[in-house]
């Protein structure tokens, strides 16, 4: 299959306007005054709920203060010295996994509470507190994430009954600092697209996101009558913190795109059992079987002789598992699978056989694993390990 795929990435329009949330921090003492603090933010007026550390020179959060529905936060009162101050807000501040002030730390890590974040900006600023002297900062607060603002594929095959889109990798998290998390597993965002007028599949998710970790991979999948396709596009740049993104792509025959494999799908031909995305590995299956296989060492010698896959990270075949051989006995769109004939595999390093019965409903059932010797009339169907 060929697509065309064109990415489009503008650039955010924020609105950006002075929203004031002041506080004032009041000397209680009539004898030893202590300084006062005014703090102003500037950011979206649409967030407009949010809350700022304030961290001693030991690392330790003295007090966090919140913001009502205004802007406006709450007063507290503070002893000279030095602070850093780590604010960020939000449309939708339950939305984010945020640390306690017992616990925060400016390597605390922000994350999505849920499946869905609401829009995140953040600021971080040193101050030094004189006794008797007041002091007044003006916070900027900065976007840190990306908006996937829309999603469109055009003359999509008409046997076609859903499509996705992935994208990856993401920052899976940021830290209070404002920096990016590159320790915990990247993250994937997957969206199911809706059929709309003749061949178009469309979404507009909206969905706020962490940005890319360097150049952003999507991937196109297919459900098709005999199985998913999947396909790898990349773009040219990656996608970066306040910026909404939107991807357009026609499936035409004006490129190549990378066919990626895709578990119960298909991939040079052969039938996809399963795939290690993150590895960039997968299992495929034989496409044809044969009978016949009455010793191990005979086994050995066709493991050797049967055609390989490109990618292939063996010289031979090899039996599956029985997690593997349940797999594709399951699968009404496996080529050539028999019903009620048994099939080679292993079990916990023992030779043994499977086999699949399909009922009146159209639901098939395993029977097995029962321990075997080679024997003819046992299917030999093996499967292999190769890199994408």
């Amino acid at each position: 299959m060929k697509q065309f795929f064109v990415l489009i990435m503008t650039a955010i329009c924020c609105g950006m306007s002075l929203g004031s949330c002041s506080q004032e921090v009041v000397n209680e003492s009539r004898l030893v005054p202590q300084p006062a603090i005014s703090i102003t933010t500037r950011t979206d007026l649409s967030v407009n709920k949010g809350v700022i550390y304030l961290m001693d020179t030991l690392g330790a959060c003295v007090t966090m203060l919140e913001s009502d529905g205004s802007g406006n936060y709450a007063s507290t009162s503070l002893d000279p010295g030095e602070y850093d101050l780590y604010a960020l807000a939000s449309d939708n501040l339950a939305s984010l996994d945020l640390p306690s002030p017992e616990e925060a730390s400016a390597t605390s890590l922000i994350r999505a509470s849920g499946e869905t974040m609401g829009d995140l900006l953040m600021a971080h600023q040193h101050v030094r507190l004189q006794e008797g002297q007041n002091t007044s900062l003006h916070l900027i607060l900065d976007r840190k994430v990306i908006c996937l603002k829309e999603i469109q594929i055009s003359q999509v095959p008409s046997e076609a009954t859903a499509v996705s889109l992935s994208i990856a990798p993401l920052y899976p998290s940021i830290l209070l600092n404002g920096s990016y998390d590159t320790e915990d597993t990247p993250q994937t965002h997957t969206v199911q697209l809706d059929k709309g007028d003749g061949t178009t599949w469309h979404k507009a998710p909206n969905s706020i996101l962490f940005p890319s970790m360097g150049t952003t991979s999507m991937t196109v999948t297919f459900a098709l009558p005999r199985g998913p396709k999947a396909y790898l596009f990349t773009s040219s740049e990656p996608f970066t913190p306040n910026h909404p993104v939107r991807l357009l792509g026609t499936y035409s025959d004006e490129w190549e795109a990378s066919e990626i494999p895709v578990p119960k799908g298909t991939y040079q031909g052969y039938y996809v059992v399963s795939v290690d995305t993150e590895n960039r590995t997968a299992v495929l299956l034989r496409k044809t079987q044969e009978k016949g296989i009455t010793s191990e060492a005979q086994m050995n010698q066709r493991a050797r002789e049967i055609n390989r896959p490109a990618g292939a990270l063996t010289d031979h075949w090899r039996l599956p598992t029985e997690d593997e051989c349940r797999t594709f006995l399951s699968d009404t769109n496996v080529n050539q699978i028999i019903y009620n004939k048994w099939y080679y595999c292993l079990s916990d390093g023992h030779l043994v056989r499977l086999s699949s019965i399909k009922q009146s409903d159209g639901t098939i059932l395993i029977e097995g694993p029962y321990r075997t010797t080679y024997v003819d009339p046992i299917y030999y169907r093996p499967v292999i390990d190769i890199r994408w």
